[in-house]
């Protein structure tokens, strides 16, 4: 677009530069296109880590030195969206005043609580607003009562011991947490800690709490999704599934215990808090509420760990951390089992053992079970930058994957009500994870490389 930024496309931006990268965002027009600009931080080893090989040479050639780069906001780019949630322009996207920019999403994703006013215009009448929130509004309480009949049986081993540790602590103190898109509150109560996520609050779902609501996304939609293949309101019963899956192939060392509970707080959020008085009362008139009872994910604390990104930082060891091979043969294990699509560096924690080596912990497992063939673009698994993706799978690593319990797992996943597309999607990784096997010698690079379809 000019001399300053080099225009680069949205899959390339949306994979390989990070928010934690970014130094300073914005949105600039130029001849009468409108593009998001980052300028990315001064040189530091997780960064570099993060880069492609094509924007390490634009980076550090000559020719392109001051580190700025931009991306085109189209009429159709609605992939757009996630990289406007990631990076907190999602509120300056929806103000935008120009006559030239007028995507679909735009007038669609506005948070009620930002204004309300903004959002009753000739496309969208109050009559569609008001029905669209009493639909979601409706499958969000109707979610929660099938749950509650499932979760009042549910047996699976350790299960109901954690769920009643929950639960004996619900009356302790919440906080929310500042970082991320999504709805994430710390728990304590009596020296313990959990991470408690409410299904209705994360990113693109009614009420979330930071500005990344939207009331026209239903169950059903696939018009916007923050990953294609992922639909919204999944969240929770993604955690949980993913930590079973855990238990069952042998990984609940890699990543803590997290059960559904229905649990009910006044820090839980609904999109009418932050409303004006008048408006609120407009709107809780409108639309029955019941309180801020709601399902939930409550995940162990990863106590006295520190992410992937603090410890890069700290040791400035690049590619070249020693992780206990077992630890970070596992994680890839259980991401490549459950589809996990969000490998970014904050969601791996870890920790120095006993023996010298680190552990690593996969956290926020949320995005994840996708309805599609894995080979997406939006897959990312930061491990790869290191240098132990290149060991063979060892002889237990191998063991992990032919007996996987695929019938199993595929029970458990219609316990939390996974779509057939989203069970055929991971009966076809774990067949083809284990046809890899027969090559003796492929390593976790390889079989990373086959699975997600990357090829750096």
């Amino acid at each position: 677009m000019t001399d300053d930024y080099r225009v680069i496309d949205v899959d390339e931006f949306r994979n390989k530069i990070s928010n934690h990268m970014i130094l300073e965002k914005k949105i600039v027009t130029h001849q009468s296109r409108v593009y998001l600009c980052v300028d990315l931080k001064e040189n530091d080893a997780p960064s570099i880590a993060r880069l492609s090989d094509s924007l390490k040479k634009a980076i550090f050639s000559g020719r392109s030195s001051q580190k700025k780069f931009a991306i085109e906001i189209t009429h159709s780019n609605e992939k757009m969206l996630s990289i406007a949630l990631e990076t907190g322009l999602l509120p300056q996207l929806t103000e935008f005043k120009d006559d030239s920019y007028n995507t679909p999403w735009t007038h669609q994703i506005v948070l009620l609580a930002l204004k309300v006013k903004d959002v009753i215009n000739e496309k969208i009448d109050s009559h569609t607003l008001v029905a669209n929130i009493l639909d979601i509004q409706k499958k969000i309480n109707d979610e929660k009562e099938t749950f509650r009949k499932k979760l009042s049986n549910d047996s699976f081993a350790n299960n109901a011991t954690f769920r009643k540790l929950v639960q004996n602590a619900e009356k302790g103190k919440f906080d929310r947490i500042s970082e991320g898109v999504g709805g994430a509150l710390l728990l304590e109560h009596n020296g313990l800690k959990f991470i408690v996520k409410a299904n209705d609050e994360d990113a693109l779902c009614l009420n979330n709490a930071k500005k990344n609501a939207c009331p026209f996304i239903s169950y059903e939609s696939n018009d916007v999704r923050l990953r294609e293949d992922i639909p919204t309101y999944q969240s929770a019963p993604n955690e949980a599934l993913s930590s079973d899956i855990a238990s069952m192939i042998g990984a609940s060392d890699v990543t803590p215990t997290t059960v559904l509970a229905i649990m009910e707080s006044d820090q839980f959020h609904l999109f009418t808090d932050n409303l004006p008085l008048e408006s609120k009362h407009l709107c809780e008139e409108l639309i029955p509420f019941r309180g801020k009872e709601k399902l939930c994910s409550v995940q162990e604390y990863a106590e006295n760990t520190q992410s992937l990104v603090e410890y890069l930082e700290k040791t400035k060891k690049g590619r070249k951390p020693v992780f206990d091979p077992a630890d970070f043969e596992k994680v890839n294990i259980l991401m490549w089992v459950i589809g996990d699509q969000d490998g970014h560096p904050d969601n791996f924690r870890t920790y120095t053992k006993d023996s010298g080596l680190q552990g690593l912990i996969k956290i926020d497992n949320a995005l994840a079970f996708g309805e599609s063939d894995f080979r997406s673009g939006y897959t990312t698994n930061q491990l790869q930058i290191f240098d132990q993706m290149q060991n063979s799978i060892s002889e237990e690593g191998k063991t992990i994957i032919r007996t996987i319990p695929q019938e199993a797992i595929v029970e458990r996943m219609r316990f939390y009500g996974k779509s057939q597309a989203s069970i055929d999607s991971l009966i076809k990784r774990v067949e083809h994870m284990q046809a890899l096997l027969e090559n003796p010698n492929v390593t976790l690079k390889e079989m990373d490389h086959q699975l997600t379809g990357r090829t750096k």
